[in-house]
């Protein structure tokens, strides 16, 4: 019952996290005086557009990405409704994933919820230049490399290669001890 309590407590405090992380992403995203150019967002919600109404994409609209990220941006649209709101809405939610699956990775990696949270919030104001809160299918892609990578995590193997020997695991090991003590004990 105890355990059960706590379990709940515990996705509830990742949840505000989340959402915390969601604010702090979007809030310059969704400026009021955001002009709208012709860039990807625009790019990508009129391709996205274009499916809604039936084209097919490869066949009637030039991409030249892979379809996920209109699929799951048609999906949205039909959800929240075709405008460039609701696309908006689409790419903050890729953005703010990303954020809160580095979250996730400290997480799986033992260390504690604040210096996670300061981790990703550092990682955050320094990648924040670079990677704009915009249409990115590229943000969508690096979630699922990193989603990937939480699995690994997860089963362990992930000191391991298919051709190792026992040295080469040792290696690793020790570089992983080191790289961790390096990083995260401050």
């Amino acid at each position: 019952m105890i355990q059960n309590i706590k379990q709940k407590k515990e996705k509830i405090g990742t949840l505000l996290i989340f959402i915390f992380i969601a604010i702090v992403v979007s809030a310059p995203a969704l400026k009021r005086n955001q002009e709208i150019a012709i860039y990807d967002e625009l790019w990508n919600f009129s391709n996205t557009y274009k499916m809604i109404n039936g084209f097919m994409i490869y066949k009637d609209i030039n991409v030249i990405i892979t379809p996920l990220y209109f699929y799951l941006g048609m999906l949205i649209l039909h959800i929240f409704g075709t405008n460039l709101f609701a696309f908006k809405i689409y790419n903050i939610l890729i953005f703010t994933s990303l954020y809160f699956i580095i979250y996730q990775i400290f997480q799986t990696l033992k260390i504690k919820k604040v210096r996670s949270l300061l981790f990703v919030t550092i990682i955050y104001l320094l990648t924040y230049s670079i990677i704009p809160p915009g249409a990115s299918y590229n943000i969508l892609a690096l979630d699922f490399f990193f989603i990937r990578n939480i699995i690994t995590f997860k089963r362990k193997k992930w000191l391991y290669t298919r051709n190792s020997d026992v040295s080469n695991i040792y290696d690793k090991t020790k570089y992983w001890n080191i790289l961790y003590d390096r990083l995260f004990n401050i």
